[in-house]
């Protein structure tokens, strides 16, 4: 048995099935999905629509998976990924705190004092 959780702010769905299928992602969100779809890396969920986002877990897993296979050679690139996920983790409750006029103000350094 797979438990499939599907969730907004307000709403939680389980759903509980035998195996995991691309059928039953449409079947709950339906065929035309407008939200952002979080998911793992399963493939069922490519394509199911446009706006789509791997769980930072996976990442992270997967990060610490390519240390263990050569801990000799950790590599700078690695770290430097791991650290771009902290980051957009960092700024994401901020980007969805801010006005979007302002949040682009940030990205651009707009906001930022200069001597």
């Amino acid at each position: 048995m797979v438990e499939l959780l599907f969730q907004d702010h307000q709403t939680t769905v389980y759903v509980v099935i035998d195996h995991r299928a691309r059928s039953t992602v449409t079947a709950t969100l339906g065929e035309n999905f407008p939200g952002v779809l979080v998911s793992d890396c399963l493939a069922i969920y490519e394509g199911v629509n446009p706006h789509q986002q791997k769980c930072y877990r996976h990442h992270f897993r997967a990060l610490d998976r390519a240390v263990e296979r050569q801990p000799q050679q950790a590599s700078p690139w690695l770290d430097s990924v791991r650290l771009l996920l902290r980051t957009a983790m960092i700024l994401a409750p901020l980007r969805a705190a801010s006005e979007p006029v302002a949040w682009a103000l940030v990205l651009v350094g707009a906001g930022t004092a200069r001597p």
